[in-house]
């Protein structure tokens, strides 16, 4: 691999990764209003990303022997994996405040289905009978 190929997937794995914080930004945005449909596109734009940078990483994992690396390169390499680093890191609590929130959904969701059952299995005495004319003289 080429220097020049080198330093092109370098920057695109910069842009990647500063595209996929900013899409952890909105995630941690998105999670308290409970915008599901803002999650879903912002996690498949997530997905294709994290498709993208894998095979960035792949390429630069195999070819890293076969290229002249200037001083220059071992040092932003450096500093993209401790940005990877702290990506992951935070993607991880992101998706874990996610699946807490989600939990919380859906305990709301049991609570409510249980508590329409309960109110739909009754007739209160309040409610007017058919025939509602059962004292009155005619």
């Amino acid at each position: 691999m080429k220097s020049l190929d080198a330093e092109r997937h370098l920057a695109r794995k910069l842009e990647l990764l500063g595209q996929m914080t900013a899409n952890t930004e909105k995630l941690q945005r998105f999670i308290p209003k409970r915008n599901m449909l803002g999650l879903k596109r912002v996690l498949q734009e997530m997905g294709r990303l994290i498709e993208e940078l894998s095979a960035i990483n792949i390429l630069l994992a195999s070819q890293v022997n076969g290229w002249q690396q200037p001083a220059g390169f071992q040092a932003v390499a450096k500093d993209l994996a401790l940005q990877q680093t702290a990506l992951v890191t935070a993607y991880r609590q992101t998706l874990q405040a996610a699946a807490a929130e989600q939990q919380q959904i859906a305990g709301e969701l049991r609570e409510l289905r249980a508590a329409q059952r309960l109110q739909t299995g009754y007739t209160g005495s309040w409610a007017p009978h058919p025939g509602g004319r059962l004292s009155v003289k005619g």
